[in-house]
Formats: structure tokens, sequence, C-alpha cells
């Protein structure tokens, strides 16, 4: 026997439908909107979250932490990106890295002009501040 502390094991328990699908759900909502869910604040929304007929959707059991949000949305980001497949042709295949960047490219900055430009105008009283 060594002096080493005795590792805590933890059981991994995989998530469950209900789980996928909620947060599947959340995370869809978020990129339609625009507006990108915070892991904080859907793990706890789902504590509160209930059924149509007024029970809770989740058990305290099935509660997931910030953390665990956070890395089922990324799975998720990466689950989007498609890889490029290799082309016989090494123009082709070039050309088409060139067009996946470029686009990559074009749906980031429209992506940052969303976050960055005026969502309403700004009103004070009845005048339009933005006129």
């Amino acid at each position: 026997m060594g002096w080493a502390l005795k590792s805590s094991r933890t059981q991994r328990n995989r998530r469950t439908e209900s789980q996928k699908q909620y947060l599947t759900a959340v995370f869809q909502t978020g990129e339609q909107t625009g507006h990108k869910a915070v892991p904080n604040n859907v793990s706890k929304l789902m504590r509160k979250v209930r059924n149509a007929d007024g029970s809770f959707t989740f058990d305290a059991s099935s509660y997931l932490t910030s953390q665990q949000v956070a890395s089922f949305f990324s799975r998720l980001v990466a689950k989007k990106v498609v890889p490029v497949q290799y082309e016989e042709d090494e123009d082709e295949y070039e050309g088409e890295t060139e067009r996946m960047q470029e686009q990559s490219i074009q749906d980031l900055s429209t992506k940052i002009m969303v976050e960055i430009s005026l969502q309403h105008p700004i009103m004070y009283d009845t005048h339009n501040i933005c006129e």
C-alpha cells in the first residue's frame, strides 16, 4: 500500500433521452433566434421545467450542471461541422477548402454584425434617436 489517497470514482450516467431532447431543443432555439442559451441559465431552468400536465419534467437525479450542459452544446456544434472529403484532384480539393473557408468567414462576419448592430430603434419619449 502506498501513501497516495484513494480516488473516489463516481458513476457516470449517460444522458437520458428526455435530457437530450430538451437540450437539443434549447440549442436549436438559440441557433434560430440568434440568442444563444447560457449553460448556467439552462442548468437552472432544468429544475423549473414542467410537462403539459404540470409535473416536473426532470427529477433531482437528472439535473445537469452548467459544465455538462456546456459540453453537450459543444458536441452539438461539433456535429454541425461537416468534414471535407478528400478529392483525387488537388485543385478541386483546394478550391473546395477555400470556398468553405470563405463561407465560414462570411458566416462569422454575419453573426458579428447581427450581434453588434442595433436590435431596436433607440426611443426617447416619442422620438427615435437613431434617425
